[in-house]
């Protein structure tokens, strides 16, 4: 399953209005009293969306894809050690996140949007990490152009299409409600205490507030995008078919839900263990970032070398972790786990599990 790929330089590009919803999509209107948003280029009668990004460092490029009631600030602390260690890492804003936020219109495709902002930068083959709505994109993508993605990480995934536990099933009934009594203060908080674990910093907290509270101001001014057709849904056997390397984390403090659909996730893939990021919950890269970039960049390290060598001067270690990487990962007592969390986590090959320190 393959898109066109047009030239991203030669046509216009202008921020796009967000107090205009009532301008065609069409139209590339200057952005002047707002923030910018999302870049919109039309190539052919497509929209071609340049999402808002960040991005540090040289080396294999490395695409962090957030959460749901997030943006990309999510990852402003993993951005510096992952450009340390020696590679590129971009991280981008999904439409309707951050300062992707869009008028009312009618679909979004998230993958293309990020496959046509890798093209601008100029960015061939990658490296996905995402958690939670951006684990989702991440297979979106893979499924789409599967020869440009080098290697796959999803945290926090829960297939759409499962039960969801009476967990998760509350979390969203207090969200709907406090945002029914236009209480954005009370569903900010129900967001903190159904996403971030316990174990997580007052800092933490107060950055996962803020995240959340822009997420919610923008749905409630400008509505949900509307995604168009799911590639993963258009072929129930689409994940089974890729043969990208792939690594599959949960929170040791998520919902049970997480636990399952990463399992599941992890058996279609064929990636083996799941690994559980110790003291953190559905935003694990959130909470624990060094331990993130360590079990990351040990994933990355494992996979085929490319082309140029690694930077000189660049520490394959991730500072705050304690040293080496492999340092930081530590052997799971899978009897003992199985005692809070569903079964599944382990491998055929019965190979130990992985906490994150």
């Amino acid at each position: 399953m393959q898109r066109d790929r047009t030239d991203t330089d030669s046509t216009c590009s202008q921020p796009l209005r967000p107090s205009h919803p009532s301008h065609p999509l069409h139209s590339c209107i200057p952005c002047i009293d707002q923030p910018a948003g999302a870049i919109h280029s039309f190539r052919e009668s497509r929209a071609t969306v340049i999402l808002p990004f960040d991005e540090a460092g040289t080396g294999r490029p490395i695409v962090l894809l957030h959460a749901r009631p997030t943006n990309r600030s999510m990852w402003r602390a993993h951005l510096p050690l992952l450009a340390r260690a020696g590679v590129r890492a971009i991280a981008l804003d999904l439409p309707g996140h951050g300062d992707a936020v869009l008028p009312r219109r009618h679909e979004t495709t998230p993958w293309t949007d990020v496959l046509d902002t890798l093209d601008h930068l100029g960015v061939d083959r990658f490296v996905l990490a995402g958690n939670s709505l951006g684990a989702l994109v991440a297979l979106q993508v893979a499924v789409t152009e599967p020869q440009r993605v080098q290697g796959l990480v999803a945290v926090g995934y829960r297939p759409h299409d499962m039960k969801p536990s009476s967990r998760l099933r509350t979390a969203w009934d207090e969200e709907r409600v406090a945002l029914e009594a236009d209480d954005i203060e009370a569903a900010v908080r129900a967001g903190v205490e159904a996403w971030i674990s316990p174990k997580a910093s007052e800092d933490v907290r107060a950055q996962a507030a803020v995240m959340m509270r822009g997420q919610l101001v923008a749905r409630v001014a400008y509505g949900e995008p509307k995604a168009a057709a799911d590639p993963l849904g258009e072929d129930p056997g689409a994940l089974r078919a890729l043969t990208v390397p792939a690594l599959v984390g949960v929170g040791a403090f998520d919902m049970p839900d997480f636990f399952e659909g990463g399992a599941r996730l992890s058996d279609e893939l064929k990636a083996g263990e799941v690994a559980v990021l110790a003291d953190a919950g559905h935003l694990a890269p959130l909470e624990q970032p060094a331990a993130f970039c360590a079990l990351l960049l040990d994933f990355v390290d494992r996979l085929p070398a490319q082309s140029s060598e690694r930077p000189p001067g660049t520490d394959r270690r991730v500072a705050g972790s304690g040293g080496s990487r492999q340092a930081d990962l530590e052997p799971v007592d899978r009897d003992a786990d199985r005692q809070r969390t569903p079964s599944g986590l382990h491998d055929g090959a019965g190979r130990p599990g992985l906490r994150l320190r």
